[in-house]
């Protein structure tokens, strides 16, 4: 059989998604592991992942199937790969096409992982045709029309495979060679476990054992500041005390609270001038499209999830729904050409779910936010929508919250920006000084449909006003309090803590 085009993707229900769009759905043939155009010309097969894998140590040599410190490090003086044991009989079928085919198209994630599942494949095959790439943005049928008619130069991914395969035999000599030699070392020690190494695990459970650490050595130490309640004419509002840098510790903060209290009476019922005033405004543009990790850390603020629970969602979303793009992304950026689908983008969202309309009438679609830009967009873009248009009801609750919380920060790319009022005093009491500062909403823009997750540590001063004073205006202290701050470091060392697990 000769075939002019042989198209590999990365599991069956791409292969069928491909062989839909390449009018071939209707000739499955078993036999050889593909869709078969009647001519044969046109074939679509699929992979469960990786089809082949690494030899083990024991099987380049066989001393090496006893673990002894005297035989590491080891290193292939040749890589080899051999088939998956569970796939062995598909792995045949695969050879036989490729080595049938003058012509492919890798319909593999365009990333690294999906760049070696694909060229490890045609390596150990020793295919040497023509090779022809597709970048797979979206399960949808136009998200797969369109990369079809866009598919380019299968050259281009070769550093992709180049860098997968080089973390791939780092990942091999490290794990291996290192895991074999604590065991030794353990068993030594008297452990009879397995102690597993590896090259990003291991740096990672160090990572979270001294954040650990740091925690569990944590020594709550109380720090004070002195809050003063100010009024100009009839407007009250609120300012700090700020203490020399003579009675700050390293850390710049006030330990003794002797100061603190001698302040407070020394201050209440004074008269104080302002010595600077600055007020401006700033705007806050909407959040940039989420990446993996962006989502995984909105999620888990929001909604608690962990990072596997909101990868296996969105890979829900792409591959059972077709209802949001490739979300195994690095990048929070968008490329220009998807303004293209916008309008069947909008048009699938309002079919779904009616409810979102007025939102959608009320964007500014002539809006470019900062997250257009070509020249940002690697292999992947943020995520967003597709234009397939699904049915909301059969989403899970969580993946409803998900999918919402992607096309919601989709749409935020085409409302205004948020402005402040930036107001900040500094205030003469004799030789004391106090400031005073207020970030006030004038103008919600996107805010007005995103809420961000509140942060609990925010200072409480942001919730007021502070009045826009000329400098030399006169301020009347009514009173001033000591506030005592406890555990501020032991809640950072948490919140990071926490988001390593």
């Amino acid at each position: 059989m000769n075939i002019s085009t042989l198209w590999i993707a990365e599991k069956p229900s791409m292969a069928e998604a491909f062989a839909s769009q390449l009018g071939v759905i209707n000739n499955k043939d078993h036999s050889l592991g593909a869709y078969v155009s009647q001519d044969k010309s046109v074939v679509v097969t699929w992979l469960y992942g990786h089809l082949v894998r690494d030899l083990m140590p024991e099987e380049y040599d066989p001393e090496m199937k006893s673990w002894k410190l005297e035989t590491l490090p080891f290193f292939p003086q040749n890589w080899k790969k051999t088939p998956r044991e569970n796939v062995v009989s598909h792995f045949q079928k695969v050879k036989k096409l490729i080595q049938a085919a003058t012509n492919i198209v890798l319909a593999t994630d365009f990333d690294r992982e999906g760049e070696v599942i694909g060229r490890e494949l045609l390596d150990e095959c020793g295919y040497r045709g023509k090779v022809e790439r597709v970048n797979i943005t979206g399960t949808d049928a136009k998200s797969i029309s369109k990369c079809i008619e866009n598919r380019f130069d299968g050259n281009i991914g070769l550093p992709l495979y180049y860098a997968g395969k080089g973390r791939e035999r780092a990942d091999w000599l490290v794990g291996l060679n290192f895991t074999r030699a604590i065991t030794v070392l353990g068993r030594q020690k008297g452990l009879k476990e397995t102690l597993s190494a590896g090259r990003v695990q291991s740096a990672t459970v160090k990572i979270i054992v001294d954040r650990e650490n740091d925690v569990q050595g944590f020594k709550s130490q109380d720090h004070y500041q002195v809050k003063v309640h100010m009024q100009h004419g009839d407007v009250p509002f609120t300012g700090k005390w700020q203490p020399l840098s003579s009675e700050l510790d390293d850390n710049k903060l006030l330990l003794d609270k002797e100061i603190a209290s001698r302040k407070v009476v020394e201050l209440s019922g004074q008269d104080c001038t302002v010595r600077r005033s600055i007020a401006q405004t700033s705007e806050r543009s909407a959040p940039l499209p989420f990446n993996l990790s962006a989502a995984q850390i909105e999620c888990a603020n929001k909604y608690g999830f962990g990072v596997q629970k909101t990868l296996d969602i969105l890979q829900s979303l792409y591959d059972t729904h077709k209802l949001t793009t490739y979300p195994r992304t690095d990048c929070r950026y968008l490329p220009t050409a998807e303004l293209d689908e916008l309008d069947a983008k909008l048009q699938a969202i309002v079919q779904m779910d009616p409810t979102i309309e007025p939102v959608i009438s009320a964007l500014d679609l002539t809006l470019r936010s900062d997250a257009w830009n070509d020249d940002k967009v690697g292999a992947h873009f943020g995520l967003i929508p597709t234009a397939h248009c699904g049915d909301l009801s059969r989403l899970k609750d969580d993946e409803l919250l998900v999918y919402k919380l992607v096309r919601d920060n989709f749409l935020s790319q085409f409302m205004a920006t948020a402005k402040y009022r930036n107001v900040t005093l500094e205030i003469a009491a004799g030789d004391d000084r106090i400031v005073a500062s207020s970030s006030t909403l004038v103008s919600p823009g996107w805010l007005e449909f995103i809420k961000p997750v509140k942060d609990d540590d925010a200072d409480e001063e942001q919730n007021q006003t502070v009045p826009e004073l000329k400098e030399g205006s006169e301020v009347k202290i009514k009173s001033a309090e000591i506030i005592s701050k406890k555990h501020l470091r032991l809640n950072i060392l948490l919140k990071q803590h926490y988001s390593l697990q």
